[in-house]
């Protein structure tokens, strides 16, 4: 998906059919600029009905792919067909871009307003036994930079959270031990008062907590608060394999009773200009044209045959190394109970 076509005529032959993309794509979401390659040729495939079509076809892939479930960010036409597991990332809880994502909990209005939020998000979900769970964020930026996300608030505009800091810093003193107690004090909050809140309006499904990029970097007290609030630890995993310290730190993969599952990022490769942040990685499992990666489709098959057995311990993982290690860079979400 091109977010911002208008600017990019001259990168393109051609672009998608503007009718075609005023019909079929979600505006909402991607933007009046947006266009879509992939829509474009699912169309020219299977003509007005593609919609139907290629959702049909989804499922039908991911049944011989081996893929138990719909992972987080994935299209909510899909999730909510209801014919696959699936996993939501909660919004409008107060997460704010511009404090590295932080949340400012001293707002009078906070907890009124995830109450608020959380209610309605969880409607058509806390009763759908499809769902497993919901992941409150990813990989906050403000992680080991405690110090910096202190200036950053102290230095921003003024709102409830600088005046908190300002009377911590005030009585225990401006250190970088005291900065990086407020600022885990304040996350313990966050995440307490989210998940309180989460299973009063649904008590039915899981909190998958936070991905992170590295948990090994993460300070124990972190794992700590998360381990107050999170049912699920979760981690992604930019490598072909797993660092096996990180996943010591945790769990160990497959092999682990602990595991719920990982989740594979992602199902279409990016477009080749770069999405609104300029990622454009060719880790799909099919390419624009709707095609399969014939070796990572057939490799994820032949893996699937025996995920059970090596969960159940009746069988030894692989491994063998990968051949390139230039390849694919996988995100993995790795859960323990």
């Amino acid at each position: 998906m091109v977010r911002d076509a208008e600017h990019r005529e001259g990168m393109y032959k051609e672009l998608p059919p503007a009718e075609l993309m005023e019909k079929f794509a979600n505006r909402n979401y991607w933007g009046s600029r947006s266009a879509s390659f992939g829509f474009w040729n699912q169309y020219r495939r299977h003509g007005e009905s593609f919609p139907e079509k290629s959702k049909e076809l989804i499922f039908k892939r991911m049944d011989k792919w081996g893929l138990n479930t719909i992972a987080n960010w994935s299209s909510a036409e899909v999730m909510n067909m209801n014919r696959k597991a699936f996993l939501m990332p909660l919004r409008n809880i107060g997460i704010e871009r511009d404090l590295m994502g932080f949340c400012d909990v001293y707002a009078p209005s906070f907890e009124s307003n995830v109450d608020k939020s959380l209610a309605k998000f969880v409607t058509g979900y806390k009763d759908n036994p499809w769902l497993i769970g919901y992941f409150i964020g990813n990989e906050p930026a403000w992680l080991n930079e405690e110090a910096c996300l202190c200036s950053l608030v102290l230095e921003g505009k003024d709102r409830p959270v600088k005046e908190a800091l300002k009377k911590h810093l005030q009585e225990k003193g401006d250190t970088p031990e005291s900065r990086k107690e407020f600022v885990f004090s304040t996350f313990r909050t966050f995440l307490t008062t989210t998940n309180r809140i989460l299973k009063k309006h649904d008590p039915h499904h899981l909190n998958l907590g936070i991905r992170f990029g590295n948990i090994l970097e993460l300070d124990e007290e972190i794992l700590k608060i998360c381990g107050e609030s999170f049912d699920v630890l979760s981690f992604n995993c930019y490598d072909l394999v797993p660092d096996p310290a990180m996943m010591d730190c945790a769990l160990k993969v497959a092999k682990l009773p602990g595991l719920i599952g990982t989740g594979y990022f992602q199902w279409c490769d990016q477009d080749l200009t770069g999405r609104n942040d300029r990622e454009n990685y060719n880790c799909g499992l099919i390419d624009v044209t709707d095609c399969p990666y014939k070796e990572q489709v057939e490799a994820m098959m032949e893996t699937a045959k025996g995920l059970y057995e090596i969960h159940s311990g009746t069988k030894q993982p692989f491994d063998r190394k990968p051949e390139n290690a230039s390849g694919h860079g996988a995100i993995l979400d790795l859960w323990n109970e």
